[in-house]
């Protein structure tokens, strides 16, 4: 998952701070406050109690996904949905395809063919959850998932403030929609919300707070737009 100022390798040496003054497996409350993609809440996972936030849905999206998949058994669909999507080869001419890729835009964010399987996967998870198939968990892992396999077909240079006037290799890759990549640790419960740290802050009760703001002028939303609008799925009218 490419993001900016991913904490992938700051995680470590953060639980090894924790660690060393004794501040892991005794139960206090961790606060993630702008926990992007999930990088150190998954790196405490079991280690403490864990509250995640960040302004952009789509990034506490992510890191609930990172958390829950050990966890995810899927029985109310009762087969593998993972393997189920990534063989598929079914499409939709949605959202995506008519106003990200050439299909019916001059954009160039996706070829075609990857954002119809991406407006498919996206309806398919919907139809799942409004039909009761999912629980809250199994949902947001499935939606993560679906941020992940976006990622690796964007025909970007990491973000979605704008796309490549020619086509990347990697854009031009069949999407896979394939179990994220975690620790088999278990979250247990995890509390959430999407907001900014300022109005939410003295709500939240914790024992660790952790702030690790964007360290850039440009705010987040104008960067991930595209991944909020996808699983938000409000089909924005101003593009």
């Amino acid at each position: 998952m490419r993001y900016l100022g991913s904490k992938d390798d700051l995680a470590p040496h953060l639980v090894d701070f924790l660690e060393k003054r004794g501040l892991l497996d005794s139960g206090l409350r961790f606060f993630d406050a702008f926990c992007g993609i999930g990088s150190v809440s998954d790196a405490l996972k079991g280690r403490a109690e864990l509250i995640v936030n960040d302004i952009l849905v789509s990034s506490t999206t992510y890191t609930l996904g990172r958390l829950f998949t050990p966890d995810c058994t899927f029985d109310g669909l009762g087969f593998d949905p993972f393997s189920y999507l990534d063989s598929s080869s079914e499409t939709r001419e949605g959202f995506m395809f008519e106003n990200y890729s050439p299909g019916g835009s001059n954009r160039m964010y996706f070829t075609a063919e990857n954002a119809s399987r991406i407006d498919f996967f996206r309806e398919q998870i919907k139809q799942w959850d409004e039909g009761g198939l999912l629980n809250f968990e199994e949902h947001q892992t499935l939606l993560a998932t679906l941020i992940s396999a976006v990622s690796f077909v964007s025909n970007t240079a990491g973000v979605y403030g704008a796309f490549l006037k020619k086509w990347d290799s990697r854009a031009l890759k069949p999407i896979r929609f394939v179990r994220l990549s975690t620790s088999n640790t278990s979250s247990g419960p995890v509390k959430h919300m999407s907001g900014k740290v300022e109005h939410l802050i003295q709500d939240v009760p914790c024992d660790i707070l952790y702030l690790d703001p964007p360290y850039t002028q440009n705010q987040y939303g104008t960067q991930y737009h595209l991944l909020e609008t996808l699983i938000l799925d409000d089909k924005p009218s101003d593009l």
